[in-house]
Protein backbone atom coordinates (compact mmCIF):
# COMPACT_ATOMS: atom_id res chain seq x y z
CA UNK A 1 0.00 0.00 0.00
CA UNK A 2 2.89 2.24 0.88
CA UNK A 3 4.65 1.80 -3.01
CA UNK A 4 1.04 2.09 -4.28
CA UNK A 5 0.41 5.90 -2.08
CA UNK A 6 4.09 6.83 -2.91
CA UNK A 7 3.93 6.18 -6.64
CA UNK A 8 0.42 7.89 -6.14
CA UNK A 9 2.36 10.93 -4.61
CA UNK A 10 5.00 10.49 -7.60
CA UNK A 11 2.16 10.08 -10.37
CA UNK A 12 0.57 13.43 -8.54
CA UNK A 13 3.87 15.16 -8.70
CA UNK A 14 4.41 14.38 -12.83
CA UNK A 15 1.11 15.81 -13.22
CA UNK A 16 1.41 18.80 -11.19
CA UNK A 17 4.84 19.23 -12.71
CA UNK A 18 3.82 18.71 -16.35
CA UNK A 19 0.63 20.71 -15.80
CA UNK A 20 2.79 23.85 -14.61
CA UNK A 21 4.95 23.06 -17.69
CA UNK A 22 2.07 23.46 -19.94
CA UNK A 23 0.83 26.48 -18.22
CA UNK A 24 4.72 28.16 -18.86
CA UNK A 25 4.06 26.94 -22.31
CA UNK A 26 0.75 28.73 -22.79
CA UNK A 27 2.13 31.84 -20.92
CA UNK A 28 4.65 32.03 -23.22
CA UNK A 29 2.11 31.08 -26.09
CA UNK A 30 0.15 33.85 -25.10
CA UNK A 31 2.83 36.68 -24.97
CA UNK A 32 4.23 35.71 -28.05
CA UNK A 33 0.92 35.96 -29.80
CA UNK A 34 0.47 39.26 -27.76
CA UNK A 35 3.89 40.27 -29.42
CA UNK A 36 2.82 39.18 -32.76
CA UNK A 37 -0.37 41.04 -32.51
CA UNK A 38 1.46 44.17 -31.86
CA UNK A 39 3.48 44.16 -34.54
CA UNK A 40 0.96 43.16 -36.93
CA UNK A 41 -1.14 46.68 -35.30
CA UNK A 42 2.39 48.39 -36.09
CA UNK A 43 3.19 47.13 -39.70
CA UNK A 44 -0.79 47.83 -40.23
CA UNK A 45 -0.31 51.56 -39.05
CA UNK A 46 3.20 52.28 -40.95
CA UNK A 47 1.35 50.64 -44.34
CA UNK A 48 -1.60 52.51 -43.64
CA UNK A 49 0.72 56.11 -42.96
CA UNK A 50 2.29 54.98 -46.20
CA UNK A 51 -1.05 55.40 -48.32
CA UNK A 52 -2.10 57.96 -46.91
CA UNK A 53 1.12 59.74 -47.93
CA UNK A 54 0.95 58.37 -51.21
CA UNK A 55 -2.56 59.75 -51.73
CA UNK A 56 -1.98 62.59 -50.45
CA UNK A 57 0.95 63.16 -52.74
CA UNK A 58 -1.32 61.82 -55.99
CA UNK A 59 -3.80 64.11 -55.06
CA UNK A 60 -1.35 67.15 -54.86
CA UNK A 61 0.25 66.41 -57.96
CA UNK A 62 -3.00 65.74 -59.92
CA UNK A 63 -4.23 69.25 -58.51
CA UNK A 64 -1.07 70.96 -59.59
CA UNK A 65 -1.38 69.39 -62.97
CA UNK A 66 -4.86 70.95 -63.29
CA UNK A 67 -3.82 74.43 -62.13
CA UNK A 68 -1.31 73.78 -64.87
CA UNK A 69 -3.58 73.22 -67.28
CA UNK A 70 -6.22 75.66 -66.47
CA UNK A 71 -3.31 78.45 -66.30
CA UNK A 72 -2.47 77.39 -70.00
CA UNK A 73 -6.53 77.83 -71.34
CA UNK A 74 -7.83 80.16 -68.96
CA UNK A 75 -6.22 83.50 -70.94
CA UNK A 76 -7.89 82.03 -73.86
CA UNK A 77 -11.19 80.93 -72.43
CA UNK A 78 -11.86 83.93 -70.44
CA UNK A 79 -11.25 86.14 -73.11
CA UNK A 80 -13.36 84.10 -75.10
CA UNK A 81 -16.50 83.74 -72.56
CA UNK A 82 -16.39 87.65 -72.59
CA UNK A 83 -15.77 88.25 -75.73
CA UNK A 84 -19.54 85.97 -76.37
CA UNK A 85 -20.96 87.92 -73.35
CA UNK A 86 -20.21 91.14 -75.23
CA UNK A 87 -21.77 89.67 -78.77
CA UNK A 88 -25.31 88.39 -76.22
CA UNK A 89 -25.10 91.88 -74.78
CA UNK A 90 -25.30 93.52 -77.81
CA UNK A 91 -28.10 91.40 -79.39
CA UNK A 92 -30.22 92.00 -76.37
CA UNK A 93 -29.62 95.86 -76.01
CA UNK A 94 -29.98 96.30 -79.60
CA UNK A 95 -33.53 95.26 -79.27
CA UNK A 96 -34.31 97.02 -76.54
CA UNK A 97 -36.65 99.97 -78.30
CA UNK A 98 -39.01 100.78 -75.73
CA UNK A 99 -40.16 99.90 -71.97
CA UNK A 100 -41.98 96.61 -72.99
CA UNK A 101 -38.59 95.44 -74.80
CA UNK A 102 -36.42 96.32 -72.30
CA UNK A 103 -38.62 94.55 -69.67
CA UNK A 104 -38.20 91.37 -72.07
CA UNK A 105 -34.41 91.83 -72.04
CA UNK A 106 -34.18 91.86 -68.51
CA UNK A 107 -33.78 87.84 -67.66
CA UNK A 108 -31.10 87.61 -70.63
CA UNK A 109 -29.64 91.06 -69.13
CA UNK A 110 -29.85 89.07 -65.97
CA UNK A 111 -28.34 85.91 -66.83
CA UNK A 112 -25.53 87.18 -68.24
CA UNK A 113 -25.05 89.41 -64.86
CA UNK A 114 -25.21 86.01 -63.22
CA UNK A 115 -21.82 84.76 -65.99
CA UNK A 116 -20.37 87.83 -65.40
CA UNK A 117 -19.86 86.94 -61.82
CA UNK A 118 -18.71 83.61 -62.24
CA UNK A 119 -16.18 84.89 -64.87
CA UNK A 120 -15.13 87.56 -62.06
CA UNK A 121 -14.30 85.03 -60.22
CA UNK A 122 -12.22 82.79 -62.77
CA UNK A 123 -10.01 86.58 -63.15
CA UNK A 124 -9.89 86.66 -59.27
CA UNK A 125 -7.25 83.92 -59.41
CA UNK A 126 -6.10 84.38 -62.66
CA UNK A 127 -2.29 84.33 -63.84
CA UNK A 128 -1.30 88.03 -65.25
CA UNK A 129 -1.82 86.42 -68.69
CA UNK A 130 -4.90 85.57 -67.89
CA UNK A 131 -5.80 88.92 -66.77
CA UNK A 132 -4.31 91.01 -69.53
CA UNK A 133 -6.45 88.59 -71.82
CA UNK A 134 -9.98 89.49 -69.78
CA UNK A 135 -8.67 93.16 -69.99
CA UNK A 136 -8.02 93.21 -73.58
CA UNK A 137 -11.68 91.44 -74.12
CA UNK A 138 -13.17 93.92 -71.55
CA UNK A 139 -11.67 97.01 -73.43
CA UNK A 140 -13.09 95.82 -77.12
CA UNK A 141 -16.53 94.69 -75.83
CA UNK A 142 -17.06 98.06 -73.37
CA UNK A 143 -16.68 99.62 -76.98
CA UNK A 144 -19.02 98.50 -78.86
CA UNK A 145 -21.88 98.37 -75.89
CA UNK A 146 -21.10 101.97 -74.45
CA UNK A 147 -23.05 103.98 -77.23
CA UNK A 148 -25.85 101.68 -76.83
CA UNK A 149 -25.88 102.01 -73.33
CA UNK A 150 -25.50 105.70 -73.47
CA UNK A 151 -28.57 105.86 -75.92
CA UNK A 152 -30.31 103.83 -73.49
CA UNK A 153 -29.96 106.11 -70.71
CA UNK A 154 -31.02 109.05 -72.73
CA UNK A 155 -34.74 106.95 -72.11
CA UNK A 156 -36.03 107.47 -68.67
CA UNK A 157 -38.47 104.15 -68.80
CA UNK A 158 -36.32 102.34 -70.86
CA UNK A 159 -33.43 103.05 -68.79
CA UNK A 160 -35.37 102.46 -65.00
CA UNK A 161 -35.66 98.82 -66.44
CA UNK A 162 -32.44 97.50 -67.59
CA UNK A 163 -30.23 100.30 -65.56
CA UNK A 164 -30.26 98.46 -62.57
CA UNK A 165 -28.96 95.83 -63.94
CA UNK A 166 -26.60 97.38 -66.49
CA UNK A 167 -24.84 99.22 -63.97
CA UNK A 168 -23.58 96.77 -61.87
CA UNK A 169 -22.69 94.77 -64.75
CA UNK A 170 -20.81 97.41 -66.36
CA UNK A 171 -18.66 98.00 -62.96
CA UNK A 172 -18.07 94.29 -62.99
CA UNK A 173 -16.62 94.92 -66.29
CA UNK A 174 -14.56 97.36 -66.05
CA UNK A 175 -12.87 95.99 -63.33
CA UNK A 176 -11.28 93.30 -65.77
CA UNK A 177 -9.78 96.13 -67.44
Amino acid sequence: VDATKEMAGDAADATTEIAGDAGDAADATTEMAGDAVDATKEMAGDAADTATDAAGDAVSATKDAASGAMSAVSGGALGSQLTGMFGSATDALSGITDVDSAKAALPKLEEMGGSLDGLTGMLSGADGATKTAAAAAASKGLESLSPMVENLKGNEGIWGVVGPVLEPMLEKINAFK
